[in-house]
Protein backbone atom coordinates (compact mmCIF):
# COMPACT_ATOMS: atom_id res chain seq x y z
CA UNK A 1 0.00 0.00 0.00
CA UNK A 2 1.23 3.16 -0.55
CA UNK A 3 0.95 6.34 1.26
CA UNK A 4 -0.35 9.44 -0.24
CA UNK A 5 -0.04 12.56 1.03
CA UNK A 6 -2.55 14.31 2.95
CA UNK A 7 -4.73 17.09 1.18
CA UNK A 8 -3.84 20.76 2.61
CA UNK A 9 -7.11 21.61 0.43
CA UNK A 10 -5.46 23.62 -2.54
CA UNK A 11 -6.18 22.33 -5.51
CA UNK A 12 -3.74 23.33 -8.35
CA UNK A 13 -5.72 24.53 -11.77
CA UNK A 14 -4.20 24.11 -15.27
CA UNK A 15 -3.53 27.20 -17.12
CA UNK A 16 -6.22 27.57 -20.07
CA UNK A 17 -4.56 25.57 -23.09
CA UNK A 18 -2.86 27.90 -24.89
CA UNK A 19 -1.81 30.44 -22.28
CA UNK A 20 1.72 29.26 -21.68
CA UNK A 21 2.45 29.78 -25.75
CA UNK A 22 0.53 32.96 -25.39
CA UNK A 23 3.03 34.11 -22.58
CA UNK A 24 5.88 32.89 -24.25
CA UNK A 25 5.31 34.64 -27.54
CA UNK A 26 4.26 37.77 -25.48
CA UNK A 27 7.79 37.05 -23.51
CA UNK A 28 9.74 36.81 -27.16
CA UNK A 29 8.05 39.85 -28.17
CA UNK A 30 9.10 42.08 -25.33
CA UNK A 31 12.74 40.26 -25.59
CA UNK A 32 12.66 41.30 -29.54
CA UNK A 33 11.27 44.72 -28.53
CA UNK A 34 13.84 45.45 -25.91
CA UNK A 35 17.05 43.93 -27.92
CA UNK A 36 15.51 46.65 -31.44
CA UNK A 37 15.59 49.47 -28.69
CA UNK A 38 18.54 48.87 -26.95
CA UNK A 39 20.25 47.90 -30.56
CA UNK A 40 19.25 51.32 -32.25
CA UNK A 41 20.51 53.31 -29.27
CA UNK A 42 24.02 52.22 -29.21
CA UNK A 43 23.66 52.91 -33.06
CA UNK A 44 22.73 56.16 -32.54
CA UNK A 45 25.49 56.64 -29.82
CA UNK A 46 28.15 55.19 -31.57
CA UNK A 47 27.47 57.15 -34.59
CA UNK A 48 27.34 60.38 -32.03
CA UNK A 49 30.98 58.88 -31.00
CA UNK A 50 32.30 58.56 -34.42
CA UNK A 51 31.26 62.16 -35.78
CA UNK A 52 28.61 60.75 -37.21
CA UNK A 53 24.76 62.69 -37.46
CA UNK A 54 21.75 62.26 -39.21
CA UNK A 55 18.99 64.71 -40.74
CA UNK A 56 15.91 64.50 -43.26
CA UNK A 57 15.86 66.31 -46.55
CA UNK A 58 13.51 68.42 -46.57
CA UNK A 59 13.10 69.39 -50.28
CA UNK A 60 13.84 68.67 -53.49
CA UNK A 61 16.84 70.92 -54.39
CA UNK A 62 19.06 67.79 -54.33
CA UNK A 63 17.04 66.09 -57.01
CA UNK A 64 17.58 63.16 -58.39
CA UNK A 65 20.77 62.26 -55.81
CA UNK A 66 18.29 63.09 -52.63
CA UNK A 67 14.93 63.89 -52.05
CA UNK A 68 12.59 64.91 -49.94
CA UNK A 69 12.34 62.46 -47.32
CA UNK A 70 15.34 60.94 -47.48
CA UNK A 71 17.44 59.83 -44.31
CA UNK A 72 20.93 61.93 -44.71
CA UNK A 73 24.46 60.68 -43.18
CA UNK A 74 26.76 63.35 -42.61
CA UNK A 75 30.44 62.68 -41.32
CA UNK A 76 31.77 65.95 -39.80
CA UNK A 77 35.14 66.23 -40.93
CA UNK A 78 37.27 69.61 -41.06
CA UNK A 79 36.68 71.97 -43.89
CA UNK A 80 39.67 71.98 -45.57
CA UNK A 81 39.03 68.04 -46.63
CA UNK A 82 36.15 68.40 -48.17
CA UNK A 83 36.62 68.54 -51.99
CA UNK A 84 34.50 70.10 -55.24
CA UNK A 85 31.57 67.59 -56.41
CA UNK A 86 30.82 66.61 -52.72
CA UNK A 87 27.51 66.91 -51.18
CA UNK A 88 27.94 68.93 -47.74
CA UNK A 89 25.55 69.86 -44.90
CA UNK A 90 26.25 73.41 -43.88
CA UNK A 91 24.68 75.99 -41.54
CA UNK A 92 23.25 78.95 -44.29
CA UNK A 93 24.50 82.13 -42.65
CA UNK A 94 21.68 83.94 -43.89
CA UNK A 95 18.80 81.72 -42.99
CA UNK A 96 20.18 80.03 -39.74
CA UNK A 97 19.50 76.53 -41.06
CA UNK A 98 21.22 73.58 -41.99
CA UNK A 99 21.09 73.22 -45.87
CA UNK A 100 22.71 70.03 -48.12
CA UNK A 101 23.93 71.21 -51.77
CA UNK A 102 26.70 69.76 -53.79
CA UNK A 103 30.55 71.80 -53.26
CA UNK A 104 30.59 73.47 -57.27
CA UNK A 105 34.38 75.56 -55.90
CA UNK A 106 36.50 76.01 -52.88
CA UNK A 107 39.05 77.71 -52.62
CA UNK A 108 41.66 78.41 -49.32
CA UNK A 109 42.30 81.88 -48.03
CA UNK A 110 44.53 81.57 -45.46
CA UNK A 111 42.65 80.12 -42.39
CA UNK A 112 39.26 80.78 -43.85
CA UNK A 113 37.70 77.97 -46.72
CA UNK A 114 35.28 79.59 -49.16
CA UNK A 115 33.23 77.33 -50.42
CA UNK A 116 30.12 77.78 -53.54
CA UNK A 117 27.45 75.34 -53.35
CA UNK A 118 24.50 74.69 -55.54
CA UNK A 119 21.72 72.26 -55.32
CA UNK A 120 21.33 69.60 -58.19
CA UNK A 121 18.07 70.94 -59.18
CA UNK A 122 18.82 74.45 -58.33
CA UNK A 123 20.32 77.13 -60.96
CA UNK A 124 20.94 79.53 -57.61
CA UNK A 125 24.17 79.05 -55.15
CA UNK A 126 25.21 80.24 -52.05
CA UNK A 127 28.75 81.39 -50.79
CA UNK A 128 30.04 80.56 -47.54
CA UNK A 129 33.14 80.29 -45.59
CA UNK A 130 34.81 79.07 -42.63
CA UNK A 131 37.92 77.92 -40.75
CA UNK A 132 40.01 75.53 -42.08
CA UNK A 133 39.53 73.41 -39.12
CA UNK A 134 36.13 74.02 -38.25
CA UNK A 135 33.60 71.28 -38.86
CA UNK A 136 31.57 70.50 -42.09
CA UNK A 137 28.72 67.40 -42.89
CA UNK A 138 30.23 65.54 -45.61
CA UNK A 139 27.70 62.90 -47.12
CA UNK A 140 28.12 59.23 -46.61
CA UNK A 141 25.50 57.61 -46.78
CA UNK A 142 21.32 57.72 -47.52
CA UNK A 143 18.54 56.03 -47.13
CA UNK A 144 15.69 56.66 -49.61
CA UNK A 145 12.21 57.39 -47.94
CA UNK A 146 14.19 56.53 -44.47
CA UNK A 147 13.50 60.41 -43.37
CA UNK A 148 9.72 59.58 -43.58
CA UNK A 149 10.07 56.93 -41.16
CA UNK A 150 12.49 58.67 -38.73
CA UNK A 151 9.86 61.64 -38.80
CA UNK A 152 6.82 59.08 -38.02
CA UNK A 153 8.98 57.73 -34.94
CA UNK A 154 9.92 60.93 -33.64
CA UNK A 155 6.68 62.66 -33.45
CA UNK A 156 5.66 63.81 -30.11
CA UNK A 157 2.44 61.54 -29.92
CA UNK A 158 4.46 58.65 -31.00
CA UNK A 159 7.64 59.35 -28.58
CA UNK A 160 4.48 59.74 -25.82
CA UNK A 161 3.32 56.39 -26.78
CA UNK A 162 6.53 54.66 -27.19
CA UNK A 163 7.41 56.25 -23.65
CA UNK A 164 4.42 54.73 -22.13
CA UNK A 165 4.43 51.43 -23.88
CA UNK A 166 8.16 51.30 -22.32
CA UNK A 167 7.55 51.95 -18.93
CA UNK A 168 4.99 49.48 -18.92
CA UNK A 169 6.95 46.76 -19.83
CA UNK A 170 9.41 47.72 -17.37
CA UNK A 171 6.93 48.28 -14.48
CA UNK A 172 5.80 44.76 -16.16
CA UNK A 173 9.17 43.05 -15.74
CA UNK A 174 9.55 43.99 -12.48
CA UNK A 175 6.88 42.89 -10.82
CA UNK A 176 6.63 39.61 -12.65
CA UNK A 177 10.34 39.25 -10.66
CA UNK A 178 8.87 40.37 -7.63
CA UNK A 179 6.16 38.00 -7.38
CA UNK A 180 8.04 35.01 -8.73
CA UNK A 181 10.49 35.35 -6.40
CA UNK A 182 7.73 35.17 -2.84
Amino acid sequence: MSARPASLGLDVVAPPRGASTRRRVIGHAAGLAAFLALALLALVCLGWVTGHRTLIDRSDSMRPALQAGDLVINRRVAADQIARGEIVTFEDPQLRRNITHRVVDRRQAGERVAFVTRGDANSSVERWSVRRNERVGRLVASISGGGFALGAVTGPLVRLVLTAVCAVGLCTLALRRIWRGQ
